[in-house]
């Protein structure tokens, strides 16, 4: 057997999951899901392969993956904890568990990097029976993965910001807007950023005011030295910010948002705030 398959025998040994009977959340619902989150290590067919590899000895084969199957399970779960802090302080740790054991029984992450663990768990929570009176929670866990994502991002690659008013009027098309590395856009259904910045506050005292059945957001989320920024856009911003993060020039973008139909933003009135939030770090040519 050679190492790669080795590897794959063990880890889906380490998720013990009894294969595809309980891969889909049907009219069982809550009893399903449990079932997939408390299902025994000993039906695993893929434990079974593993405990085959294993040599015998005084303490058993079973007893050995288990050591290992638990300080796997923990470990998840305390990564999903640190990526989803939000999503766990709504739910409440017992719930959480069960959310967490549910994500670490489907197939793993081809990532070696433990921080690349989670990125399905919004995905999870949209068909969870338990969640369907938050539907504020799957935006939410999707906020939290793209700041965790933007947290670990690399920096981009050096470009050479520039003073607009140097740029002679012939290079003026090629203007662009230099973004923070990992920038977050996310257009939400539900009031998902005015919890999770509820949630930043240590008395709670903003998420009683918030009314979980409202209107959704434009948002964007990044990293400044100081901590996590979410900020709420105008459609026109939004649409401006996303053209640009896909490539476009700064006059690219403004005719993005009238393709959409979304008023684009006044540059004059915006721009000095972006750049003092670092929003916008500097402008180059395209």
């Amino acid at each position: 057997m050679d190492l790669a398959t080795l590897q794959y025998t063990f880890a889906r040994a380490l998720r013990a999951e009894p294969g595809s009977q309980h891969s889909q959340a049907g009219e069982a619902g809550q009893d399903t899901w449990r079932a997939r989150a408390d299902a025994t290590p000993t039906e695993s067919p893929a434990e079974q392969q593993a405990a085959a590899l294993l040599v015998a000895g005084t303490v058993p084969i079973a007893d050995r993956l288990a050591i290992y199957q638990r300080t796997s399970r923990v470990t998840q779960t305390q990564a999903l904890a640190l990526a989803y802090p939000v999503v766990a302080a709504l739910v409440g740790e017992p719930l959480f568990a069960e959310l967490a054991a549910c994500q670490i029984a489907e197939p793993g992450s081809r990532s070696g990097n433990l921080h690349d663990f989670g990125a399905g768990f919004a995905q999870h929570l949209a068909t969870h029976p338990a969640c369907r009176a938050m539907p504020y929670l799957p935006e939410v866990a999707a906020m939290e993965w793209l700041l965790h994502r933007a947290y670990f991002a690399a920096d981009l690659p050096a470009r050479p910001a520039i003073n607009p008013a140097t740029i002679p009027p012939e290079a003026l098309a090629q203007l662009t807007l230099l973004l923070p590395p990992g920038l977050g856009l996310l257009r939400t259904q539900t009031p998902a950023a005015a919890i999770w910045r509820a949630h930043q506050q240590p008395d709670l005292a903003d998420l009683a005011s918030i009314d979980p059945q409202g209107g959704g957001e434009w948002v964007a989320l990044w990293w400044r030295p100081e901590g996590a920024l979410v900020e709420r856009l105008d459609a026109g911003s939004w649409t401006l910010l996303r053209a640009i993060q896909a490539g476009a020039t700064l006059a690219q973008g403004l005719d993005a948002c009238g393709a959409e139909g979304a008023e684009p933003p006044d540059l004059a009135q915006h721009l000095p705030y972006w750049l003092q939030g670092g929003l916008v770090l500097g402008f180059a040519l395209s």
